[in-house]
């Protein structure tokens, strides 16, 4: 008992000579640890190396960071530009800072003539469109035939009447389906969306000419 109190009394008054020591292994003894920063933490510097006190723990080095698990440690998400957003970017993913979706925050319109099987691409937006609202008519020979459909490059849905009166349908595989007379018609869906636009799709049957006009909304 009397040596135990003569190893404490040595270490207290020769090693740990102030409030906050810690006593840590050194090379071939026990050494002092001294009281880090207020608010700093202590981080492995690696096996074989006296760990150091840190304020970046995780790799953070600016006000704002934040820390997240990695593949196998902790790593900084730094802080980012005024507005954006954490996001998931799934499981088993580091999350994002984004730009939050709005609806309606950004909108688009634009027309164009098509009558062949082929894609047409609409870009320039300065968004990525979330939803495009088609309205498409005959191009060449008055009627009453129209199209009405949306398209979000997954869901889609159509309403069309035939040029001729003589048939109205819906479906939900396309987003534009237009007829001229029978045989003759159009059918269309987004294929693609982009950061700043959509490619559309078109199938042609026969001779059919459509005015198409869309409203995007991102």
């Amino acid at each position: 008992m009397k040596i135990m109190q003569v190893i404490t009394d040595y270490v207290m008054k020769s090693i740990l000579t102030t409030h906050g020591d810690l006593l840590m292994r050194g090379t071939s003894q026990p050494v002092r640890f001294t009281p880090g920063a207020s608010g700093a933490l202590i981080v492995s510097a690696g096996a074989g190396t006296p760990p150091v006190w840190s304020k970046s723990f995780g790799g953070v080095t600016t006000e704002g960071d934040l820390i997240v698990r990695g593949a196998t440690i902790c790593e900084r998400l730094a802080a980012v530009a005024v507005g954006q957003v954490f996001q998931s970017a799934g499981t088993g993913t580091i999350p994002v800072w984004g730009i939050p979706f709005i609806a309606g925050a950004n909108m688009a319109t634009g027309s164009y003539s098509y009558g062949a099987t082929g894609d047409e691409v609409v870009s320039g937006l300065g968004f990525k469109p979330g939803l495009v609202i088609f309205v498409a008519r005959d191009d060449s020979v008055p009627g009453p035939g129209y199209s009405i459909g949306f398209d979000d490059g997954t869901v889609k849905m159509a309403v069309g009447a035939a040029n001729d009166d003589s048939d109205v349908t819906i479906g939900v595989t396309a987003s534009m389906r237009f007829e001229r007379t029978a045989g003759n018609t159009l059918i269309s869906s987004i294929s693609a969306i982009g950061a700043d636009g959509f490619t559309v799709s078109h199938v042609v049957s026969g001779t059919c000419v459509a005015l198409i006009c869309w409203f995007a909304i991102g």
